[in-house]
C-alpha cells in the first residue's frame, strides 16, 4: 500500500543522504529550545535511529519520555532505551528497520500501545527521582548497607 511519508530531520548535520522522490522531507535543523523539541517528537509516528555505534543516547529518551515509539539498531547501549515489541523495536539489520517501520506506520492500535508505554517507561527508568533512587541505592551499596 502507497501512503504518503513525511520525514522530519532534526540535528545540525550535513544531510547529504537522498529520499525517494515520494517521501516528503522537512529538515529543521539544529534546536535549542525544549518546547519546540519535544513538539517535534510529539507529532512523530516513530523515532528512527540508525546509529550504528552509540552509548544511550539522550536523543531516544527524549523519545520515549514524549510518547514516540522508538526503533533503533541494536547497538550500544540504544537497546537499553527500548523494550522490543513494547515500546519499539531493536533491529539488527535494515530489513528489520522497514518490517519494523511498515508494522508500526500501519498498526495504529500498535502505534497508540508502543506509545503509552514508552511514556511509562521513560518515567520508570530515566526520570530525576528514578535516577536519584538508583544512586543511592549505589551508594548504600558500595558503604555495605
Amino acid at each position: 500500500t502507497d501512503f504518503p511519508i513525511t520525514v522530519l530531520l532534526v540535528g545540525g548535520g550535513d544531510f547529504s543522504f537522498s529520499f525517494p522522490p515520494n517521501i516528503k522531507v522537512v529538515k529543521v535543523g539544529f534546536i535549542g529550545d525544549d518546547r519546540l523539541l519535544s513538539l517535534c517528537y510529539g507529532v512523530s509516528d516513530v523515532y528512527l535511529s540508525m546509529s550504528k555505534a552509540d552509548n544511550l543516547p539522550n536523543t531516544l529518551i527524549e523519545a520515549l519520555a514524549c510518547g514516540t515509539p522508538i526503533i533503533t539498531l541494536d547497538s550500544g547501549g540504544c537497546r537499553d532505551a527500548v523494550v522490543s515489541e513494547e515500546t519499539g523495536y531493536v533491529a539488527s539489520n535494515s530489513q528489520e528497520v522497514i518490517a519494523s517501520l511498515k508494522e508500526l506506520l500501519t498498526d495504529n492500535s500498535k502505534s497508540t500501545d508502543f506509545s503509552k508505554r514508552s511514556r511509562t517507561l521513560a518515567q520508570k527508568r530515566f526520570s530525576m527521582e528514578a535516577q536519584v533512587e538508583s544512586y543511592a541505592a549505589l551508594a548504600q551499596k558500595i558503604k555495605g548497607n
